[in-house]
């Protein structure tokens, strides 16, 4: 027998300390668990993700086919459209590492799902993929970076996102809209169109008159007719004012906001604009020969020059309106450019366009890095006891219970303000370029205003949904043990998972409500403090409203109201009263410091409105600092003052010497005393975890063998977690006459988890007929047995007659024995 037991499991349990003592695990991920090449694979995955998605947004051919050069030929980033280019390049990422990261962990699964469902008849034989090796996720991650193209889905997001980053900095709707603008203009100047932009009038007729002079005694005069001919001197005339433009008498304008590169380009584009004219000159100047061969060969030069010009006309003018996206100053009627612009043609040009009609940029990449910096902000508080661990199992001097909390924390934020804003803010985007959007209330449209923002926010609550939808599935796989507890955990119980975490989307509703609102009003100019703080307050109202609801209005002390008692000792735990000023803030930022309503506009020098974003920024930095020694001040829960409503409270009978079924150690694990018994061992895991992530909340009452049933019946217990044998009938082992049965009037015996019996130890120099001392647990199956054994004097004490009264018991609490 012993030669079939197992390597390094003791045959007895009377060596129990041989056992290595090994805690549940903190995060149980529904017993799945890793290896460390398989971990290490991952990142080397992920970071390899990363890299591919950045050299995909900065690969030229990914570009959309657009119509003039400089929004071919020149990268978005220099075009002023790098920060739209990195929140782009953050959500193509985002999509990317959630494939990634679902094929990873949950392959199998999926893969399964997948062929139970036949979608798009695709059949995958999940047995011949070794999921749990390390070259399954190197494999996806070079899977993603080669097949990412060929999926349909990815495509798609991926050319909405190269579409939005484009969008932003005004390509190609706003720069072709406001191309088209200057070139009507110029068109109307050439052709004495009373505009009223004399000065670009007098500066092109200058222009047609030069060359007119240059090519009037050529052979042009014979070839064309004067309407052609004045048509050609006005695209010439044009294309040589943009030519002169361009090579610097614009003077100051446009700012630094234009990339070099962009100059370069519009100085190729000149130059080549030049040999154009000087090529035509001298080509008008050469003697021809007459015949209506020639003369047709010289009207195809005349008319494939114009057309040139045409074409560099269009593209430096597109290049012009370029430089009026990113620095408009000088653009429209009120503009004051007599500064920034020395040529009076130009100067009378930007003043007669169009002003470019700028969406900015919205407050999406601020949040997004303000949840970054949430992350260690929770996990000090976690690991600091100020808030709750992602389970009431989790212990939060763990490590990975305190970065796992925090992570989990970080995309319920994400959820709640990221997402839902880069929707809105998504949408806003195109009515702008579509010029649909309607920036405030107070007009005869109210009921298009109404609709159109209720479109946005209606968006960004789905999305909002949906993705809290995936933290609850996420949350509950952390913390479920295995299928059946992780199905509990969605759907049952007072508080379903899928239930609790999306009903925060309603914290959306005001949040991009208020601020689509801030950021119009900042756009107009003015302040949008007053919207901040009221967003802040009504997403605060929103979070106070879902705790009663899912609380039932219980505080956490028997004498206060709710959340009154929030900095009372312990109260801050378990509000989650972290949540209370982060959230707020956030919504606070996003209206009134993040994002760029205007990003084009921007000053030299320090302006009212600078000096307000800096006061605000610096209130915020005091009111978090000012948080820190409040909460820290927080002491222990105190469990009698401290009520847990959300749970029912059962009672369960521990006993603390019966190593190793149920022994007590302290709430650290028994380095120090603590204020609540905590028991360990096979039996009280065992009880722990039947009441784990259920509607109950376990309370621990100490029982001893002597009083365990009698504690149970009388109801001081609910359930008793002892190794108590079964048994169903008692008779009296020295009369043989049925007798009281305790254990089965007490209650109801769960089934079997543990198969033991009694055995001895006796000395081997012991003397047949010397007496036997027998140490036991008094009100145990032993006591029976001991009867027995007296009876049939088994040690061979005295002859059987005599054996009753000659059996003595020491009743010395004898400790591992069953009972």
């Amino acid at each position: 027998m012993s030669e079939a037991w197992p390597e390094g499991v003791p045959e007895t349990l009377w060596h129990y300390r041989d056992l290595q003592h090994n805690d549940p695990p903190q995060i149980p991920m529904m017993g799945v668990q890793f290896a460390q090449q398989f971990l290490i694979a991952f990142v080397v995955g992920l970071l390899f993700i990363t890299y591919f998605a950045w050299e995909r947004f900065h690969h030229q051919s990914s570009a959309p086919d657009f119509r003039y050069r400089v929004m071919k030929e020149v990268d978005v980033a220099d075009l002023g459209g790098a920060g739209a280019l990195r929140q782009a390049y953050l959500i193509y990422l985002t999509t990317l590492l959630f494939l990634y990261v679902a094929m990873t962990f949950f392959g199998k699964l999926i893969i399964q799902t997948l062929n139970e469902l036949r979608i798009v008849g695709i059949q995958v034989d999940a047995s011949s993929l070794q999921f749990d090796s390390p070259q399954w996720p190197l494999m996806l991650a070079f899977g993603f970076a080669g097949l990412a193209p060929l999926i349909p889905q990815l495509r798609i997001a991926e050319g909405w996102l190269f579409q939005r980053a484009y969008r932003t900095v005004g390509i190609p709707v706003r720069i072709n809209e406001t191309t088209r603008n200057l070139v009507s203009l110029l068109d109307a100047a050439a052709a004495g169109d009373p505009i009223q932009v004399q000065p670009l009038n007098d500066a092109l007729n200058e222009k047609r008159d030069t060359i007119r002079k240059k090519i009037d005694p050529t052979w042009l005069q014979e070839s064309l007719t004067s309407s052609k001919i004045d048509n050609g001197l006005n695209m010439l005339a044009q294309l040589e004012l943009l030519i002169g433009w361009a090579k610097g008498r614009r003077g100051n304008w446009p700012g630094s906001d234009v990339s070099d590169t962009v100059r370069d380009k519009e100085q190729n584009i000149a130059g080549q604009a030049g040999e154009l004219l000087d090529g035509f000159e001298r080509r008008v100047r050469v003697p021809v020969s007459s015949g209506e061969g020639k003369a047709a060969l010289r009207e195809k030069y005349v008319v494939e020059t114009v057309g040139r010009a045409r074409e560099l006309r269009d593209e430096l003018t597109a290049i012009l309106a370029v430089y009026v996206e990113r620095d408009p100053r000088c653009v429209g009627p009120s503009a004051n450019s007599e500064e920034l612009v020395r040529d009076l043609s130009l100067r009378a040009l930007l003043q007669k366009a169009d002003p470019p009609n700028l969406a900015g940029t919205g407050p999406e990449f601020g949040v997004l890095i303000c949840i970054l910096i949430t992350i260690p902000i929770y996990a000090l508080f976690t690991w600091k006891g100020l808030n709750p661990p992602l389970s009431s199992s989790a212990m939060a001097d763990s490590l990975r219970v305190v970065l796992a909390t925090a992570g989990l924390y970080a995309l319920l934020f994400v959820s709640i303000f990221w997402f839902p804003l880069l929707g809105a803010f998504a949408m806003r985007q195109y009515y702008y370029d579509e010029r649909k959007w309607i920036t405030t209330g107070r007009h005869d449209d109210r009921s298009g205003y109404a609709k159109q923002h209720l479109a946005v926010v209606g968006i960004a609550f789905v999305i909002s949904v949906t993705c809290l939808s995936g933290v609850a599935v996420l949350w509950a796989f952390f913390i479920a043990r295995d299928v059946i507890n992780f199905q509990a955990l969605l759907v049952g119980g007072g508080a379903p998972f899928l239930l609790y975490y999306p009903s925060f989307a309603i914290i959306t509703i005001p949040l991009i409500w208020l601020t689509l609102i801030a950021v119009d009003t900042r756009v107009d100019g003015r302040p949008s403090l007053r919207y901040g703080i009221l967003s802040g307050i009504l997403v605060l109202a929103c979070l106070v409203f879902l705790l009663r609801f899912w609380y039932n209005d219980h505080a956490c002390t028997n004498y206060s109201a709710f959340l009154t008692d929030l900095f009372t000792g312990g109260c801050f735990f378990y509000y989650e009263g972290l949540n209370f000023f982060v959230m707020p803030i956030l919504a606070f930022l996003a209206a009134v410091v993040f994002g760029n309503p205007q990003p084009a506009l921007r000053r030299s020098r320090s302006t009212p409105r600078d000096w307000e974003q800096a006061a605000q920024v610096l209130a915020v930095a005091v009111l978090i600092s000012a948080l820190s020694p409040v909460a820290f001040a927080q002491e222990t829960p105190n469990n009698k003052e401290i009520s847990t409503p959300k749970k029912k409270e059962v009672k369960i009978g521990f006993r603390d010497d019966v190593e190793p079924f149920s022994y007590r150690v302290s709430v650290d694990g028994g380095t120090q005393e603590g204020d609540q018994p905590l028991y360990r061992g096979f039996l009280a895991d065992l009880c722990y975890w039947i009441f784990e992530g259920g509607d109950y909340s376990v309370l621990e009452v100490p029982v001893t063998a002597s009083d365990r049933f009698d504690k149970l019946r009388s109801g001081e217990v609910d359930v008793l977690c002892d190794p108590v044998t079964m048994r169903f009938s008692e008779l009296d082992p020295l009369t043989l006459l049925p007798r009281e049965n305790k254990r089965i009037e007490s209650g109801i015996f769960s089934p079997i988890v543990f198969a033991t019996g009694i055995s001895y130890l006796q000395r081997r120099n012991r003397s047949l007929g010397s007496p036997v001392y027998i140490g036991y647990v008094k009100k145990t199956t032993a006591e029976d047995v001991l009867g027995n054994l007296c009876k049939v004097d088994l040690f061979g004490v005295v002859p059987p007659p005599r054996a009753r009264r000659n059996c003595h018991d020491v009743q010395n609490g004898f400790r591992g024995a069953p009972d």
